[in-house]
């Protein structure tokens, strides 16, 4: 299915006590504590850093929260306050893989899964799609998170990781008429 950028809206405006973000200490919040999202200049000269210019919606993503994370998974993004956050930040993680592990100059950075791969945003593509760069095989490995949109992405990883969020929580989860729970957002992988 895709999903839109108002389904991730309502799914963290539904339940804000499962969304965390990082702050400008470096630390985590609850979504209830959000400052706000990144400023436009903080935007622009993350662009201009990596010299590409964003997808529309994790433009969106980065306008209206600056980043989100849930139950100790972070999805990069700029955080105003501390734009040298070692953690959260877009740019630094996208320049560090580049000089480090020949990430090419169409991805960027959104997740490292443990320092040998990362999940990265194709700026080339108009949604965002996603992609999975291997650190130290220097080549795009196939994974079953790999999708066609930025927010598929985060939606899906959040469906996938319902029940133990539920469970971990003590509540359950509110879900926007858009986002059936019931099916398994990674059926049909591999």
């Amino acid at each position: 299915m895709q999903y839109r950028f108002e389904d991730l809206v309502e799914l963290v405006e539904l339940n804000p006590q499962f969304f965390q973000v990082s702050t400008e200490r470096g630390g985590i919040a609850p979504m209830t504590d959000n400052p706000p999202g990144a400023s436009e200049e903080s935007i622009l000269a993350a662009e201009a850093a990596l010299g590409v210019k964003f997808p529309s919606d994790f433009r969106r993503y980065l306008a209206k929260w600056g980043n989100l994370g849930w139950d100790g998974v972070e999805f990069f993004g700029i955080v105003d306050d501390n734009p040298n956050a070692k953690y959260s930040n877009v740019k630094k993680e996208t320049q560090y893989v580049r000089e480090n592990g020949a990430l090419p100059e169409n991805y960027v950075v959104i997740v490292n899964e443990d320092g040998d791969e990362y999940i990265c945003v194709d700026v080339n593509q108009p949604e965002g799609a996603i992609v999975t760069w291997d650190f130290f095989e220097r080549e795009l490995v196939d994974r079953y998170y790999q999708r066609s949109s930025f927010v598929d992405y985060l939606i899906n990883e959040f469906v996938s990781q319902a029940e133990e969020l539920e469970e971990e929580v003590g509540e359950p989860i509110r879900w926007p008429a858009s986002i059936d729970p019931s099916v398994d957002p990674y059926a049909d992988a591999d």
